[in-house]
């Protein structure tokens, strides 16, 4: 170290979509392209710890709905078929946000008391929003392939939150993609560190008649 103050290098259009995204009544944020709102986006999953120290798990949670549900649009421009080759590294970094930001953020446990805040719901409902869950597995075969080495990070992680999201999601899809879904299930109930209530909610998952 020199004694120099460290400076943090601030990217001005990345930090107003957080202030849009986080603000009461979610006001519109006006990106530049469908690249724009993908790189925001992917952005925002990579640094979601530093947003969430930042501004709080609440205000990040309003942020994740915004972004993720149908209200803002964003998620249909992030996955739209224009910016395809980008849509490896975004469903990569949504790994950051279960990592660093559900996992770091939320109680390690099956519903657990954080899940009634809108950062918890987000976690536990975010394959269950219009926009996400239907660019995803209801378009094409390609990116239930792209999005698979998440589903599977998310399967075998260790933190109950995460698993409850990923079994959320794969027990909505167990009707029209039992191919997809039913194996990683399966797998999952042979692991023997499960807690008794994510083991219990997995087989509810298998029978896709689940909330």
């Amino acid at each position: 170290m020199n004694g120099h103050a460290l400076i943090v290098p601030v990217n001005p259009m990345f930090d107003d979509f957080v202030l849009h995204a986080i603000s009461n009544g979610n006001t519109d944020f006006d990106y530049e392209s469908k690249l724009n709102a993908q790189q925001l986006l992917t952005q925002f999953n990579l640094e979601i710890d530093s947003v969430i120290q930042r501004y709080g798990t609440e205000q990040t949670g309003t942020a994740i709905w915004y972004c993720y549900g149908c209200v803002s649009g964003m998620i249909r421009d992030v996955l739209d078929n224009s910016v395809a080759s980008g849509w490896s590294a975004f469903y990569e970094s949504m790994s950051s946000l279960y990592h660093n930001g559900f996992a770091k953020h939320c109680e390690n446990r099956f519903n657990h008391p954080l899940r009634q805040t809108k950062f918890g719901t987000s976690c536990y409902m975010i394959w269950d929003m219009d926009g996400i869950e239907y660019l995803t597995f209801r378009r094409t075969d390609k990116q239930r392939q792209l999005v698979e080495p998440l589903v599977d990070f998310g399967m075998n992680h260790d933190h109950a939150v995460v698993q409850e999201s990923f079994l959320h999601c794969l027990g909505h899809q167990i009707g029209s993609h039992p191919l997809f879904s039913r194996p990683k299930l399966q797998r999952f109930l042979h692991r023997k560190d499960l807690q008794p209530e994510i083991r219990k909610y997995a087989e509810q998952c298998t029978t896709g008649l689940i909330l």
